[in-house]
Order: structure tokens, then C-alpha cells, then sequence
């Protein structure tokens, strides 16, 4: 059980005796005794009463009467917490304190321990308590510091500041007084001038504690600005790599210091400190599984991996490492390899959702849409509906060419995210249901999605591509698509279904040897045969009046899609020979 201090020999029997009423206080010559601080308080200003904190110093009796009483209230606060009873045993102790407030172990223990508590009439007790210590002659930096943590608390941050201050003045190494001003600059929205004091700090920071403390305030700072990382990367790394230098050996500063190399990006390094920990600690889990996150984060799998197997050969049914094993898998392009231990992991734990939602992602890439929605069903029958349910059900009756379903599953999930998280409204979730509406032959739909689309990513080229071709085909709009679909082919112009949809708005346009020279360079960027791309180069040979060459291409197309039926009534129209 942690207490204050610990009494011991003539003072704790002291203490009991007078708790008592038996024991005569000692007189300030007496052995054991503490003799009277030398310096009294100001005296208070001429025409107003002196306030306590500015009284006159006490006599030698009246501070031996305030000892007296102080191990009194102390000793009652330690027969209360043997009984573990906890707050009325802290009353005490807070008694003891306003007996002596220069006995400033005792303040800060008591001061701590109300402020954990985190409730108004704790904070408050704590400030007093806290108060009366500063306004001793003698009082540290260390007093001052938690008084600026009390006072920032309870939202008083110019005050939190003026202390934290008076304990730098006090005693520059004393770290809390940096952390306190860095922090109320913090809260108070001025992360410049919090980074200014953190700066200040490193210009004295020395020895292993400051600098590990130091390092600290920069991740702190980090935190709040994430997206300033670049300005602060040298300076804490500077600061970190000067500490790991100084040969730490214990384990808690190591971890701070790898915690500061993560927040960093540092992750490599990260992970060296916590390798050479999990040396030391081998049979502590919480260090493999940070270790395991760095090296994933550091795009490390062989490692990453060699580490989950360790998990695997301690515990095989962790379903933890199997989900990670099937997520570098995944990313290794190893798709049947993470089928089966995601599978397994959800064997193991059928309620880890993440593991169906990988599960799904890896279906997907191996193009197997039945098995994405019996992944889904299940997952249905132990999650409530979601956004994402609903989403890749959309997608994958899409896959499935069942259009129908696609739009009722890929409009509920709008209907979610309009509901419960509209951050998921974003332009490809729109362009999924353009694509599906107009699969549909549902064209009006279709057009308002793909606008939405655009006005909420206006240079998306996939949506300014199906936009545009999607009115070339109907011949409408042609002058606005051949704008949408040039943005597109700028964008990627080696893209043979953008410079298809260009050279066919051409001729839709009726610039048939415009249409003619785009069409042929789309099919000299093919990767894969595609019908439609020599349909449309055999229709602007025609309208060139070449049906040889029209026949020539069509053909082509027949032969990559044989039972295309439009294309079968090009080649037996009469005049086509």
C-alpha cells in the first residue's frame, strides 16, 4: 500500500501518541526536532489585512503546535487506510498537509491524489492545498509545477502559465514546469507558442531524464498537429537519437523513446528498440504485438511475419496472428494463401469483423463475386446492417451483371450514410450507382449520380469518361462530353477506353478522320482484346466510305465477342461484302 512516507522510530510512535492526546510536543532543541525556517513572510500592504498566505511567520511554538497537529491528521489518515478506507483516510492526510504545508512530500502525494479524482470539490481542495505550499518561502519548483497542472485543470490557463513559469525560473530541469506551459498553449489553440517553449526546453535539456522528458513534449506536440510532422521531425529525432545514445537500460524509458520514434515515422527504429526489449522480456505479448505493428507499418512483412509465427508457435489458435499473416498475404498478391487464414482466424473468432470485410477484399480481387456475397451473408447474420454491407453487396451484384440488385443495395447504403455517417457520401460511392443506374437502363439516374459524382470530385476521370460516352452514344450533350472526355485522356493518356470514347464523340461530331485517328491509337494501347473498340473503328471506316477495311474490323470484334448480335447484322448487311 503507497502512502506519503513512511514514519518510522521516535516519530511514528510520536505520531501515535499524540493521535493519543498523551505526548507533550517537543520543544524546537529537542532531538528530532526540525528547527524553524529562517525567513519570514512579507508583511501585508500598508491599509489592507494581511491574507494567511502574507501573515506574519509563525513563533517556534506555533510551528511545533502545527507539527504536532500535522502527524496527528497524518497518523489518523494511516490507521484510515490500513482499513482501506480510502477517501476518508485522504481527508486526513489533507488535514496534515494545511497543518504543515512545507512538508511538501506530504503536499504533493495529497495534491496528486485529489486531482486524479478529477472532480470539481477534489480540484478545488487541491488548489488550496496547493496555494498555501506556494506562498512558503521555501517552496520548490516542483510545487509550483503542480500547481500550474491544477490550475490548468480547472481551466484557469494565464494562472496555469504564471506558475508553470515560476518553476522554470525556479528550477529550469525541473521538466514538469515545460510540460505544464507547452500544454496550457496546447489547450488554449497556440501550438507556435507551444512549440517555442518545448524549443526552449531542448536549449537545457541534459542527461537521460530530461531528454527522454523532453522527447515526450515533442510527441505530445505531434499529436495535436500530426500534419506538421516534417516541421518537427529533426528536432525530435535530434533530441532521441541524444538519449538512445546515453545507452538506456530501462525498459519504460526504451519504450517512451520508441514511442516517440513511431509517432515520428520512424518505424525501423521504433522496432529496434522494442527487439532489443522483447530480448530481454521474452515472454511479454504486449511487446511482441507492437513490434508486430512496426514492422508493419514499415512495410517490413518478412519480419512482420517471423514475428506473428513466434505468436502462432506460442498460441495456434490466436486468431489475431492469422488475421495479420492474412493481410500480408492479401497485399502479397498470395489470394488463396489469405483465404485460408483469414477463414481460419474467423474460425477462431467468428464476431472479428475485420476479418470478413478482408475476407471480402480478397474475393474481389480473385473475381469471385458469389463467394464476396456468401462472405457478406454470413457476416449479416452477426453484425448489424452497415454502410459497408450493403456497399459491397452493391458491388458485387454489379460483378454478377444483376443491375437490379446492384442499384437496391448500393441506394440503401446511401440511405445509411446519409443517416449515420455522411463522410461515406463521396464521389465513388456516386459513381457506383451512375454506373449501376445505367446498366439498368435507368439513364436519367444514372446521369444525376455521375453529376453528384463530379461536383464532389470535379477532375474524377473515370466519371468524366462514362459521363461523356454515355452521351456520345445517345448523341446528345456532344460538345460538353468531348470537353469531359479530353479532361480524361489528359489525365491518362494511354488509357485505350478514354481515347475510344474520344475518337467515338468525334464521330458523333461527324469528324470522322479525328474519330479515325484517336480510335486506332486506343487499340494500340490495349492490353487485352476488346469488341467494341474495333465495332467503332469498323463504323468510322464505313462512313470513310472504306467498307473493306470497316468489314476487316468488325470482323476483328466478331471474333473476341462471338455472339454479339449487332455486329453479326453489320457484316451480313447487304453492301458489306
Amino acid at each position: 500500500m503507497r502512502r506519503p512516507f513512511q514514519l518510522t522510530g521516535l516519530a511514528f510512535a510520536g505520531a501515535l501518541a499524540l493521535a493519543g492526546g498523551c505526548a507533550a510536543p517537543k520543544s524546537a532543541e529537542s532531538p528530532g526536532a526540525t528547527a524553524p525556517p529562517k525567513s519570514a513572510a512579507k508583511p501585508a500592504a500598508k491599509g489592507r489585512t494581511a491574507p494567511a498566505a502574507e501573515a506574519a511567520a509563525p513563533t517556534v511554538a506555533e510551528q511545533i503546535e502545527q507539527r504536532a497537529q500535522a502527524l496527528a491528521h497524518f497518523a489518523a489518515g494511516v490507521s484510515l487506510e490500513l482499513q482501506d478506507k480510502t477517501d476518508a483516510a485522504l481527508d486526513e492526510f489533507m488535514l496534515a498537509a494545511i497543518s504543515d504545508p512545507a512538508n511538501e512530500e506530504l503536499v504533493l502525494d495529497v495534491a496528486r491524489r485529489l486531482l486524479r479524482k478529477r472532480n470539481e470539490p477534489s480540484s478545488d481542495k487541491a488548489l488550496a492545498l496547493l496555494r498555501r505550499a506556494a506562498s512558503q518561502p521555501t517552496a520548490s519548483a516542483a510545487i509550483d509545477a503542480l500547481l500550474g497542472v491544477a490550475l490548468a485543470q480547472a481551466g484557469r490557463l494565464d494562472e496555469a502559465l504564471a506558475a508553470s513559469r515560476t518553476a522554470i525560473k525556479k528550477d529550469p530541469q525541473h521538466f514538469q514546469g515545460w510540460q505544464n506551459a507547452a500544454q496550457v498553449h496546447l489547450q488554449a489553440n497556440r501550438p507556435h507558442d507551444a512549440l517555442k517553449v518545448i524549443d526552449d526546453a531542448a536549449k537545457i535539456a541534459r542527461g537521460l531524464g530530461p531528454l527522454t522528458d523532453l522527447a515526450d513534449l515533442y510527441g505530445t506536440w505531434l499529436r495535436a498537429n500530426a500534419k506538421q510532422l516534417e516541421v518537427v521531425k529533426p528536432r525530435i529525432l535530434a533530441v532521441i537519437e541524444d538519449a538512445v545514445k546515453l545507452q538506456p537500460s530501462s525498459p519504460a524509458i526504451i519504450q517512451r523513446l520508441a514511442e516517440n520514434y513511431r509517432l515520428a515515422g520512424e518505424f525501423g527504429k521504433a522496432a529496434d528498440l522494442y527487439s532489443g526489449l522483447l530480448k530481454r522480456f521474452p515472454d511479454q505479448p504486449a511487446l511482441r504485438e507492437r513490434l508486430i505493428d512496426l514492422y508493419l507499418r514499415s512495410n517490413d512483412h518478412k519480419a512482420a511475419t517471423a514475428q506473428l509465427e513466434g505468436v502462432l508457435r506460442q498460441n495456434p489458435n490466436n486468431p489475431q496472428a492469422h488475421f495479420f499473416l492474412g493481410a500480408i498475404a492479401h497485399e502479397q498478391k498470395e489470394y488463396d494463401k489469405a483465404v485460408n487464414l483469414f477463414e481460419r482466424a474467423l474460425r477462431l473468432d467468428p464476431a472479428m469483423e475485420q476479418a470478413y470485410w478482408e475476407l471480402v477484399s480478397v474475393r474481389f480481387a480473385q473475381d469471385k463475386s458469389k463467394e464476396v456475397l456468401e462472405v457478406l451473408a454470413r457476416a449479416r447474420t452477426r453484425f448489424p446492417n452497415s454502410f459497408i454491407l450493403e456497399f459491397y453487396s452493391g458491388l458485387a451484384h454489379s460483378r454478377l451483371k444483376d443491375y437490379a440488385k446492384s442499384v437496391t443495395h448500393l441506394t440503401t447504403a446511401e440511405a445509411i450514410a446519409k443517416k449515420d455517417d455522411p463522410t461515406r457520401l463521396t464521389h465513388l460511392l456516386y459513381f457506383q450507382l451512375g454506373a449501376a443506374h445505367e446498366r439498368n437502363k435507368n439513364v436519367s439516374e444514372a446521369e444525376r449520380h455521375f453529376e453528384q459524382c463530379l461536383k464532389l470530385q470535379p477532375d474524377f476521370a473515370e466519371a468524366l469518361n462514362y459521363l461523356g460516352y454515355m452521351w456520345a452514344e445517345r448523341g446528345v450533350n456532344l460538345d460538353r462530353a468531348k470537353t469531359m472526355i479530353e479532361q480524361a485522356v489528359k489525365q491518362d493518356p494511354e488509357n485505350a477506353a478514354f481515347l475510344d470514347s474520344l475518337g467515338w464523340v468525334f464521330f458523333k461530331l461527324g469528324k470522322h478522320k479525328e474519330a479515325l485517328e484517336w480510335l486506332q491509337k486506343s487499340a494500340q494501347h490495349l492490353k487485352e482484346p476488346d469488341a467494341t473498340i474495333f465495332d467503332h473503328i469498323g463504323d468510322v471506316f464505313l462512313a470513310l466510305n472504306q467498307p473493306a477495311k470497316a468489314r476487316e474490323n468488325w470482323t476483328k470484334a466478331l471474333s473476341i465477342e462471338p455472339d454479339n448480335a449487332d455486329i453479326k447484322k453489320k457484316l451480313e448487311a447487304p453492301g458489306k461484302k
